[in-house]
């Protein structure tokens, strides 16, 4: 927990664990504001309920989020939620980026449409209406569990233009059709309500 700035620092899974130890460090010390995801690839089978129960603690105290090196899946939406969500650089060689993707089942891998349209929709209105829908639905296009929207905190160059892009949509695909991931072009996270610092 880092005291000086006020703010939780979650590392890891979004896990029934870690949120046990993170409600009780915000029953605790009520000088809490945040919270900040470190190398977070996501969450187990039980994404949906930790996922509530993280939106409710969010919503209760008005917390900001922040997210450093990987904040993927789970932690993607969790830091989305956030009343003000702030991309920060990364202390290893893992670059700051959320990954975006429709919740699949864990036995079947298919994709749960009821359940991302809730989380997209509540992104949306969380951003205040700057993160478009028509982006977050671009996910429902993928082939594989791989594939979904990556936002970047440090712009990366294409390939094809040698443009520099902060948002890209992957299909999962990529390694056999040998095809590069598409930039969507001109959005920049501060586009989407998010602030880099």
């Amino acid at each position: 927990m880092d005291k000086l700035s006020h703010r939780y620092v979650w590392v890891g899974m979004i896990s029934a664990e870690h949120l046990k130890h993170c409600k009780q460090a915000f029953f605790d010390d009520p000088t809490l504001r945040a919270i900040e995801y470190r190398a977070s690839p996501g969450a187990s089978a039980d994404a949906k309920r930790i996922g509530a129960e993280i939106e409710a603690l969010i919503d209760m105290r008005r917390l900001s989020t922040f997210a450093r090196g990987q904040c993927g899946s789970a932690c993607a939406v969790a830091f989305l939620l956030g009343h003000e969500r702030v991309l920060l650089a990364s202390l290893d060689q893992v670059p700051t980026h959320l990954f975006i993707h429709v919740p699949r089942n864990s036995l079947t891998k298919e994709m749960n449409y009821g359940h991302a349209d809730r989380d997209f929709k509540k992104i949306v209105a969380r951003s205040g209406n700057r993160f478009p829908l028509s982006l977050l639905e671009m996910t429902y296009e993928v082939k594989t569990p791989e594939g979904g929207l990556y936002i970047l905190r440090q712009a990366v160059a294409s390939k094809e233009n040698g443009g520099l892009h902060h948002v890209w949509f992957c299909a999962g695909d990529e390694l056999i059709t040998q095809q590069s991931c598409q930039p969507v072009v001109g959005v920049t996270p501060q586009d989407l309500g998010i602030a880099i610092e």
